[in-house]
């Protein structure tokens, strides 16, 4: 079994880098999100593995569900962004109906799955 407790990311220190080179890629990312999530319509989104809570800043649907498996990030991320529901959850098994939301994304979190 994946010892869960010791796969949550630097996706929040790669945000707050000093690194000129670093935070142009950054940038970079957050435009390209940006940009896409402006190419479609959506009331509604689960993000999974959502860290610090960065991306729940970003986009602000009228219904937005964050997940992590990791509690303490989860507790960090509603401190930082309380305007979104989290929930500890791991993302390989969440507990919804299909279709339950118009988007859903996991930004840096394949690498950690497992399988």
């Amino acid at each position: 079994m994946t010892d869960y407790n010791n796969v949550a990311g630097n996706y929040y220190d790669n945000l707050s880098a000093t690194n000129p080179l670093v935070r142009w890629m950054m940038q970079g990312f957050k435009d390209a999100l940006l940009h896409f999530t402006q190419q479609i319509s959506f009331n509604s989104m689960l993000e999974i593995g959502c860290g610090e809570g960065y991306i729940q800043q970003l986009l602000t649907p009228a219904q937005s569900l964050a997940t992590d498996i990791d509690l303490p990030i989860v507790r960090d991320a509603k401190a930082r962004y309380p305007h979104a529901h989290y929930v500890v959850a791991d993302g390989t098994q969440m507990p919804l109906p299909s279709a339950s939301f118009d988007l859903v994304i996991a930004i840096e979190v394949l690498e950690h799955v497992p399988h």
